[in-house]
């Protein structure tokens, strides 16, 4: 289901705001909300992620352990500052 709110101002929850050009994304498990100026530092990443992953698995599949994976690697989800 995709729902799209535009909205001229802030959207205030409990825990958060929603701002105009804000990309929020809600799932039955919670809700992610990237700041507008974000979007595209978070997209970059996230479209490598697949790419670590893989050579991750590949990695362990030749023997090497997590750990060493990791180090070698980096984590598979990148810290989004």
């Amino acid at each position: 289901m995709e729902l799209r709110i535009i909205a001229e101002h802030p959207l205030h929850f409990i825990e958060f705001t929603v701002n105009p050009g804000d990309f929020v994304l809600v799932g039955e498990d919670g809700a992610l909300v990237v700041p507008g100026d974000r979007i595209d530092h978070v997209l970059a990443h996230a479209e490598e992620l697949p790419r670590t992953e893989v050579r991750i698995r590949k990695s362990l599949v030749q023997g090497v352990s997590l750990q060493d994976c990791l180090d070698r690697l980096g984590h598979a989800l990148p810290a989004v500052a």
